[in-house]
Parts: C-alpha cells; structure tokens; sequence
C-alpha cells in the first residue's frame, strides 16, 4: 500500500514523498486509471453481452450518437467504483468520524495534569505577605512611555493626562480625586502606588485585570515623573 511506504521513510529518504496526502492522491488516482484501462474492456464487453441491446440511441437523434448503440448502461460503474475501491487505503483518509468516541471532560474538571518536570510559570505571586513580588522596574524611557499609555488607557479618565483632571470626563464627578496626583504620590512609596493600583482605595476600583506586574511598575514610573 501507497501509505505503508511512507513508514519506511527514515530507512530510505526518498519513501518520504508517500507521507504527503498529495502525493498518495495522485499515486492512487494513477492507479486507479492502470486497473481501468486494465479491466475496463473486459467489463464493458462483458456488460454488453449480459444486457443484450445495450443503451438505446433514438433514431430520430443526432447521427453521432448512433456510434454509443450496444454500449452497456452501468459501464460508468467502471469509473467510479474503481477509483473509489483502490484510493480508500492508498489515500488512508478517514471516513469514519470517531467523535462519538472521543472522552468527553467538563469545564474545570479534574483530575488537573500536573506542570511538567523543570517548567517555569509565566507569571508568579504578585504580593508575597502584602509586599510587592517583584522588584520596580527602571524609569527607562521605554517604561516611561510605556507607563503613559497604560496610565492614558486606564487612569486618565479620572486623572487627566498630567494628573491635574484637565480633560478628565468621570474624575470630575468625584471631588475625592486629587487635583494634583503628582503630590498625592509624592506622599506614598513606590510600593504603596504599587498596591493602590493592584488593589484599588476607597472608590477607585483594582486594575489587577488589566495590568500585569511589569505593566503596573510602568504606571508607577509614569506617575513619579508627573511631579519632575
């Protein structure tokens, strides 16, 4: 069979064609056409003498097709069983869907497969007992502009832009936003900004959701250079 050869690829490179379904197509449509001009004759005379007249031809019809009278009626059988037949194991498609027997497994239910052996997670705690997991990032120019399109995204519209409310839409409806939040953070550490952000204070809500840690340190860097 086509598709067994293609096990035999590492022994001899040049079975590695039969891995590709494209050429097993080919290969198998090839042979398909061999066995029918092999047997095809055979058939269709033996068709025409089982069913005596054959296909009718109208006389009244084109002059051409008086040629096709005594031709058998199923000689097309030929042509597609053939085919059919030879390319269902050349080809090795399958046919049959074996959805039905696949295990089906709901929504968070276990048993959990367990974390590969020497994997690392892609991102840790981010508070280790209320501090900080990680480390402030440096007030890189990178970070900064960083920080100012995540702050411009999720602060500024209570903050404004320069954290001076100007252009502020829903600060402006809470006078417990500090007109100046330079100020305001010049009076926490970097690590208290850190936790406002991650946690939220009073009516500001968390942003844990939409900012990681690296993305949370690039907002305390923008806000710290907000009062330079």
């Amino acid at each position: 069979m086509l598709y067994e050869l293609g096990n035999f690829s590492s022994e001899l490179n040049a079975l590695n064609v039969f891995r590709y379904i494209t050429f097993r197509a080919a290969g198998a449509t090839a042979t398909a056409m061999f066995f029918l001009f092999l047997f095809g004759p055979t058939l269709i005379n033996l068709l025409r003498v089982r069913q005596g007249k054959g296909q009718p031809i109208r006389d009244d019809g084109p002059t051409t097709h008086h040629v096709k009278r005594g031709t058998p009626t199923l000689g097309g059988l030929v042509i597609l069983l053939i085919p059919l037949l030879l390319s269902f194991d050349i080809v090795h498609i399958p046919w049959i869907n074996k959805m039905d027997d696949t295990v089906v497994v709901g929504a968070q239910e276990g048993p959990r497969l367990a974390a590969p052996a020497k994997s690392v997670p892609v991102q840790g705690p981010v508070f280790i007992a209320g501090e900080p997991a990680t480390a402030p990032l440096p007030a890189t120019g990178v970070s900064l502009r960083r920080g100012q399109a995540l702050f411009g995204t999720n602060c500024a519209m209570c903050h404004g832009m320069q954290g001076d409310k100007v252009g502020a839409e829903v600060g402006k409806y809470f006078p417990e936003v500090p007109q100046s939040l330079a100020a305001r953070a010049a009076a926490l550490s970097d690590q208290d900004l850190f936790r406002v952000i991650r946690l939220g204070k009073n009516r500001m809500p968390s942003l844990a959701e939409n900012l990681n840690p690296g993305e949370t340190w690039d907002i305390v860097n923008y806000v710290r250079s907000l009062g330079e």
